[in-house]
């Protein structure tokens, strides 16, 4: 279980606040959901972590009768690559990663 220190406006989103707080990422669980993203385990840390330190966008995610369940932060790491993370927190009172993506970028398609 790894542990990522969260900024302050993931905090701010989850929260309402500005305390540090803690997220637990199940690394071996997460990579292998996504294996096929990753390069190892160390690159879907790297790509943790650029997230959780300054996350590009962060929106708050709501079930169907509109209740917040869930923070999706997402961080385009260079040209190539945007990444996310999903999470939420457990009945413990610990937030866990639950989600962990890294996405080529589209090409732009040429307009005739």
């Amino acid at each position: 279980m790894m542990k990522v220190k969260l900024c302050k406006h993931i905090v701010n989103r989850l929260l309402g606040n500005n305390e540090k707080v803690i997220a637990y990422a199940p690394i071996r669980f997460l990579y292998k959901k996504h294996a096929e993203m990753f390069r190892g385990m160390g690159d879907l840390r790297f790509c943790i972590e650029q997230v959780a330190k300054k996350p590009d966008k962060v929106i708050i995610l709501k079930d169907a009768k509109g209740k917040k369940y869930a923070v999706k932060a997402d961080k385009r790491l260079n040209e190539a690559y945007t990444t996310d993370i999903i999470l939420r927190k457990k009945k413990n009172g610990k937030y866990i990663i639950f989600h962990a993506n890294k996405k080529a970028k589209k090409p732009k398609k040429e307009q005739q």
